[in-house]
């Protein structure tokens, strides 16, 4: 788990949000930044 502020109320945020599309089946799109490039 994250330690910085900001980095722990992003990551809890994002698992609420993963545990409300695994209730619901709403799909969530995960984007993930490396060395600058976008990936999906």
């Amino acid at each position: 788990m994250p330690q910085d502020p900001y980095a722990v109320s992003k990551w809890e945020a994002e698992q609420g949000l993963l545990a409300i599309a695994e209730e619901t089946g709403l799909e969530v799109a995960k984007w993930y930044q490396k060395a600058g490039e976008l990936i999906s």
